[in-house]
Parts: C-alpha cells; sequence; structure tokens
C-alpha cells in the first residue's frame, strides 16, 4: 500500500453517499445508490430498472481509490443548488429527473439537489459526469438499466391490485400475485375485472376513495367460454356492449402468461373477447353473487 492509497483511505473514514435518482413525467429510472467507507454499495431499484429492490456488492481498492479522486476532483461541498427554483438555473425545462446526493466526508455532511431540467449553470456537466461516475464505479449499471417488463408489472399491479402498491417491492409482489393467480385483467373506463383461474370475480368501480367493490364466481362453463372469446375463438363480438360503450372506446385486456404481464390497449372491437367481458362488469350481474 503506497502513501497516496493510505491517505486516501484515512479520508475515507467517515465517508459515506447516498444518491436518490428521482422519476420523470415518463419512463426514467428510479433508485438509491449508498456507498460506505468501507466500499459496500447498495442498490435500491424502485421503478423503470433492471432489478426491483435490493442488490449489494463490494467495490475494489482501485474504485474506491478513484471515487475518492473523482469526489476531490468535482470539489462535491462547494457545489450549490441546483434543484427546483434554483437561482443558478439560467434555463429551466419541465418533466425532466432529478438526483439528490448527500454525502459525509472528513467529518463534514452536504446534500446537493440536481433536477436536470436547471440548464445553464456554471458546473452542470462536471456534475453530470460525476453522477455518471458515481454509478459506474459503484458497479449499478446492470442493476438501473431499464427492463420494460418491470414497467408493465407495476402498471398492471397499480391497476388491478387490491391495493394501490407504493414501492417497487410491493408492486413487484402484486404483479407475481396476479401472475400467479389471474386469468384475465380487463379494464374498461373505470370499471377494473380481475377473473381468477378458479373463477373467483373482482369486480372495482370508480377509483381511489370513491371506488366499490363487488365480488362474485363464475361456473366452470360460463369461465371456459370467457376464456375461448378472449383466446380469439368464436365470434369476437359475443356478449352485448351497454349503449352507452361506443366501439371507439379503449380498452385494457391483459392475460398472464408464463409469470409476465402482456397488456394490450386498443379500441373495443379489435381486442378479442372485450365485448364477452363487458357484462362482466355490471355490478348488477354479481347481485345475487355470494
Amino acid at each position: 500500500m503506497n502513501l497516496v492509497h493510505a491517505a486516501l483511505l484515512a479520508a475515507m473514514l467517515d465517508f459515506r453517499l447516498v444518491m436518490k435518482h428521482g422519476p420523470c413525467y415518463g419512463m426514467c429510472p428510479v433508485y438509491t445508490v449508498t456507498i460506505t467507507a468501507n466500499g459496500a454499495v447498495t442498490f435500491d431499484g424502485e421503478a423503470d430498472v433492471g432489478v426491483v429492490g435490493i442488490r449489494k456488492r463490494m467495490m475494489t481498492e482501485r474504485e474506491l481509490d478513484q471515487l475518492v479522486r473523482e469526489v476531490r476532483r468535482v470539489d462535491f461541498f462547494t457545489l450549490g443548488d441546483y434543484g427546483h427554483g434554483s437561482k443558478e438555473c439560467h434555463g429551466y425545462w419541465t418533466d425532466n429527473p432529478s438526483v439528490t446526493m448527500t454525502m459525509r466526508l472528513d467529518g463534514r455532511e452536504k446534500t446537493v439537489r440536481h433536477y436536470f431540467g436547471c440548464r445553464g449553470f456554471a458546473r452542470e456537466q462536471a456534475l453530470a459526469d460525476f453522477e455518471r461516475k458515481v454509478d459506474e464505479l459503484a458497479g449499478v449499471e446492470p442493476w438501473k438499466k431499464r427492463d420494460p417488463r418491470i414497467g408493465r408489472r407495476r402498471m398492471a399491479a397499480q391497476m388491478f391490485g387490491v391495493t394501490w402498491c407504493k414501492t417497487g417491492v410491493e408492486c413487484e409482489n402484486t404483479a407475481a400475485d396476479l401472475a400467479r393467480n389471474a386469468l384475465v385483467l380487463f379494464q374498461i373506463d373505470e370499471r377494473r375485472l380481475r377473473i381468477d383461474r378458479d373463477g373467483s370475480v373482482r369486480l372495482v368501480i370508480g377509483r381511489f376513495e370513491k371506488a366499490r367493490e363487488v365480488r362474485g364466481k363464475l361456473s366452470a362453463e360460463e369461465l371456459r367460454v370467457i376464456l375461448s372469446r378472449v383466446a380469439g375463438e368464436g365470434p369476437v363480438t359475443s356478449g352485448a356492449a351497454p349503449k352507452s360503450t361506443p366501439s371507439q372506446r379503449y380498452v385494457w385486456l391483459i392475460r398472464p402468461e408464463n409469470g409476465e404481464l402482456p397488456i394490450v390497449n386498443a379500441p373495443l372491437d379489435s381486442v378479442p373477447g372485450a365485448r364477452a367481458l363487458i357484462p362482466l362488469t355490471d355490478e348488477k350481474r354479481w347481485a345475487s353473487s355470494p
């Protein structure tokens, strides 16, 4: 161990860096990276990433050395505030992601907010380069790379879950339940229908605190007919659509398959079996169900 390396490690004794990547209006990776003095990295994937939940690794001495050099180079403790409403911004764009970094080093602690819609400040490129370098040295690139399947699973979980999932792990758990137990998930307007493999039916009408739930059960024959229609067998337009439901109305249909939740969002009459499902979204259909 040379003297330079020893000095760098001594400076790291109280080191801790937490870097939180926030959402945007669209599909931006949401995750948190935490690095401690011994080089322990914790990745917590939240949304639009390749891994949801916790992953851990240890940085090498070389990566730690380089990280400390990058901290010194960017002169972290002299950075300003580049968050929403910052006076440092010479231009301001909406709907961008953000990064919030909190660092402790040499007995000091500082939080730097960086909203990517804040443009034109003097150290903009240097800060963005530093953020990318932290991810690179922490080794989280494979975990943060967006997997579109996770995005679809989160959407399905929030549409058809019993409760609105808030965290990535909650949404993954809900999505796993849907993939394991549901046969058909269907939404038209504010009516969301879940049909399970055992024929159990859960219908939710409305949104949030105004939503009401109805439950029922399909017979084995009813279930067989519905599934054949959704699979595209027999007449696509079987079943009667209410007059208030024009054919140009868009619907959502999910048929869980092999642990995945493929989503179809298309006009009513272009989705096989959609009209056969509409009568099941009428709560009167389940009035006499146990």
